[in-house]
């Protein structure tokens, strides 16, 4: 994996965004949190994408929340998922967190650098398996939209099929839009 990361600071806080995410319902209903209150075809048009994936049989939840703010939207974040390869992304952040030029840009399989990467400098991780006893299609990190970036993770129990991922993808960027607007 290839990583760039971009010095920045923010008066919002880790904790100020943990604390934000502890206040999302945890159910498998949309919902946000923060303060942002999405409007009702913000939230049709999530609630649809997460849905799309249930109707097949499969898990899915989502956690996406601005880092200025810390407001932002959930799905099943407390669900209990297999993080795959997904996992990765966070450790090496820490690890080159100490030494930043060790570090070089790409998102090899991610939906989320391959949906908004024309638009977007993105640093994600996506993970899957095809294994019965583990599925797994997920894809997370943070979306560098301007001046307003977010972390975003999706997870699901698809068996590797990351086309699964796109509706959920462009329906927390509409959120998002409506947030920052």
């Amino acid at each position: 994996q290839k990583f760039t990361f971009t010095l920045t600071s923010y008066s919002f806080t880790m904790q100020d965004v943990r604390e934000s995410v502890d206040t999302a319902d945890g159910s498998w209903y949309v919902t946000s949190f923060g303060g942002y209150e999405m409007s009702e075809g913000v939230r049709s048009s999530l609630q649809s994408a997460v849905d799309s994936v249930r109707a097949d049989g499969y898990g899915a939840g989502f956690v996406m929340v601005d880092i200025k703010t810390g407001q932002g939207v959930a799905c099943n974040p407390y669900g209990s998922f297999y993080s795959a390869s997904t996992i990765k992304g966070p450790y090496v952040a820490s690890i080159v967190s100490m030494d930043p030029s060790t570090a070089w840009s790409s998102s090899w399989n991610s939906m989320i650098h391959e949906d908004f990467g024309y638009w977007y400098d993105t640093q994600t991780k996506p993970g899957w398996t095809p294994w019965s006893h583990l599925p797994a299609t997920n894809d997370a990190g943070i979306v560098w939209a301007g001046d307003r970036p977010y972390l975003v993770a999706i997870l699901t129990s698809v068996p590797s099929n990351f086309s699964y991922l796109h509706d959920i993808i462009w329906a927390i960027e509409g959120a998002h839009n409506e947030m920052i607007g």
